[in-house]
């Protein structure tokens, strides 16, 4: 097969390289003339590779490679403005992030794609567009001419400016939206500063309410890092003339150990930060993305090169279980990594809050979202349903909703922090209101009649109701873990809007939408799952999806492969695709995480018996009786349609 791979950097190198030794003839195309260049050394980018991005390279056999150019770090040190730095190692030794320069990282995987004898390089080519139904690729030359190439597939890994997707979203079947963070960044080198914490490998970070800087170490000896802050804030000092003073003085220890003048720093504008969102990533049979080109993330949790990594080892791994066939690999790539992508966008934007603050003295329980992706392996969209409530994989609804933590950032002058501890009241319904809380950590849950009971996880904002003109609570808050809080008096918020009108505008237009949102259910319906199982019994589940289908697509279903597959054929989809492989694990850590509303499963009633103890044991209902489940979906469907509630079965 003729394959071109458009973009030589991390993804697209890897996925050239495994093509290449899968016996595919692939054509590298890049716009730099020498990729393997060594770049200037002020914009040298330390990246974090966690083990989920070193598990990708597994694929091309480079793990180790790559570790041994890497920096393995085992903690993180936040770095107040005032006060002692706190080190915070990773609960288990074993876990592992990885500093490594973009550059070293780059070349490493290009060095093994560039000894595969079936891959050949058009190094220094433009690419000018893609022609959709031949696949052909359109370069410009370095002298400006035009050429012209048919592949069987096509491959965009060409990043935020990708001319694959553009030929992709050219359709109007393709949802797709690109736009530019309010955020920006500057990067930055830093000589190693005094003090023990900075001999010590760990990622580096300097939170500071308003921006933050994020640094790694360096085979140089130095600190690599990212400055992140808002674009309006930036310029506006830097045009007040206040940007060097106000660095040296919320960065004492840092900003005289910069590598290159303050001058050169406080004179230029942040770089900008775009987000990439994308509903297809495929035309189903000879165009694919993957990494930026397909999702752009925020730099806040870290993970661009990461998931980028994965795209390319889930799509190498597709084309093995897919025996190379172009429609099935891009049906399967798609199902897989659609969600993945979007999940990796949301989560990202909504965790400037982990950096701009220091963390929690006493952090919850459970495990940090960021824990569960860089070590635990969760996949993004798991994660994203439980801490973005009522998450959903959509381009539009979540491309521009409020960062409930990062977002809204009121000045630390304004707030009160305490920490609450479970089963604390925070508030009544009824109560007089007359404060909002900010919920840094930890997860509440909010009661009312109209509600019900439901969760909310930090960070994210409660009491807006009152504050925009409802003069009680509308519903009793109560900690459900040990939570983080501040206060902040709707007095001093009114006197801040009063006379901080441009900084405080932004935050008045996210508190209403967050409040509309509330309002119109996005955010406070938390996902209710209903388990559809096969087992052998597959011709009982088409028969039912095919009988109830109108009502099965109001509900949230979750399943496996071949769950999906008999769904499609119906006209229904699942809301949630388990791999098959750990199925069962899934479907048990769903139950536990109290995301299940009932379950219908078909087969032996032996062949479920560890769900059902477990279903059991936390009082959730579950049929194996096919008529069973037809009559309690008939019953309940009126109900179920006009509340927009998913359907509950109980057991006869």
């Amino acid at each position: 097969m003729k394959v071109a791979v458009v973009g030589a950097g991390p993804a697209g190198a890897l996925i050239a390289c495994g093509l290449a030794e899968r016996g595919c003839d692939v054509t590298l195309f890049e716009r730099r003339s020498d990729p393997l260049s060594i770049p200037d050394a002020q914009r040298t980018i330390q990246l974090s590779l966690s083990p989920r991005g070193l598990k990708a390279l597994e694929a091309v056999g480079l793990r180790e490679a790559v570790m041994a150019q890497g920096i393995p770090l085992a903690a993180r040190a936040f770095h107040p403005r005032d006060g002692a730095s706190r080190l915070l190692p990773y609960p288990d030794p074993t876990w592992r992030n990885a500093s490594i320069d973009r550059h070293t990282l780059a070349a490493t995987v290009l060095d093994r794609a560039l000894a595969q004898p079936r891959l050949t390089t058009r190094f220094g080519a433009t690419v000018a567009d893609v022609e959709l139904r031949s696949a052909s690729v359109i370069t410009r030359e370095s002298d400006g001419t035009l050429s012209h190439e048919q592949f069987d597939l096509v491959i965009g890994a060409d990043g935020v400016a990708s001319q694959v997707r553009a030929a992709l979203v050219r359709s109007p079947d393709v949802d797709f939206a690109k736009r530019v963070s309010p955020w920006g960044y500057a990067e930055l080198s830093f000589a190693l500063p005094e003090g023990d914490v900075y001999r010590v490998p760990a990622i580096h970070v300097f939170p500071r309410e308003t921006f933050f800087i994020a640094c790694f170490p360096g085979r140089d000896g130095k600190l690599h890092g990212t400055l992140v802050a808002q674009h309006s804030a930036w310029q506006a000092a830097r045009e007040a003339g206040s940007l060097a003073a106000l660095l040296r003085r919320e960065l004492p220890d840092l900003i005289p150990c910069l590598t290159r003048p303050m001058e050169q720093l406080a004179a230029r504008s942040l770089l900008p930060i775009t987000i990439v969102r994308c509903g297809s990533w495929t035309d189903g049979e000879r165009l694919l993305l993957a990494g930026d080109a397909a999702h752009a993330t925020a730099p806040f949790m870290g993970q661009g090169v990461n998931i980028g990594l994965e795209d390319g080892a889930a799509l190498l791994r597709v084309w093995d279980e897919q025996g190379g066939d172009r429609q099935r690999v891009c049906e399967a790539y798609q199902r897989e990594r659609v969600a993945e992508g979007l999940a990796c966008c949301d989560l990202s934007e909504r965790a400037a809050d982990l950096l701009l603050r220091m963390p929690p003295e006493n952090p919850p329980p459970t495990p940090h979202p960021l824990t569960r992706l860089n070590f635990m392996g969760h996949r993004y969209a798991d994660v994203a349903r439980d801490v973005i409530p009522g998450w959903q994989p959509e381009i539009y609804a979540q491309a521009a909703a409020p960062a409930l933590g990062d977002g809204l950032q009121f000045p630390a002058a304004l707030l009160e922090p305490f920490d609450a501890s479970p089963g604390a009241l925070l508030f009544r319904q009824g109560d007089a209101a007359d404060e909002l809380l900010v919920l840094r950590s930890g997860s509440v849950l909010v009661a009312s009649p109209t509600l019900g009971a439901l969760s909310l996880r930090g960070p994210t904002v409660i009491g807006e109701m009152g504050w925009l003109g409802s003069p009680h609570r509308t519903a009793s808050v109560t900690c459900e873990t040990p939570c983080s809080l501040a206060r902040l008096s709707y007095a001093k918020l009114d006197a801040f809007c009063t006379t901080q009108p441009a900084l405080a505008l932004p935050l008045l237009r996210q508190i209403a939408t967050l409040a509309m949102d509330r309002l119109n259910g996005r955010f406070h319906r938390a996902p209710s799952y209903l388990i559809l199982q096969a087992g052998t019994e597959a011709q009982q589940l088409e028969q039912l999806a095919t009988d109830f289908r109108e009502l099965l697509a109001g509900i949230a279903l979750i399943g496996g492969e071949r769950e999906a597959k008999i769904l499609e054929r119906s006209g229904l989809r699942l809301t949630r695709l388990l791999p098959e492989e750990h199925l069962v694990e899934a479907l048990l850590l769903a139950i536990d995480a109290g995301e299940l509303a009932g379950a219908v499963l078909f087969g032996s009633l032996a062949a479920h018996r560890q769900l059902t103890q477990r279903l059991d044991a936390k009082g959730v209902a579950w049929t194996t009786d096919e008529d069973e489940a037809r009559a309690l979906l008939q019953r309940r469907a009126q109900a179920t349609l006009a509340s927009g509630l998913h359907a509950v079965l109980t057991p006869a």
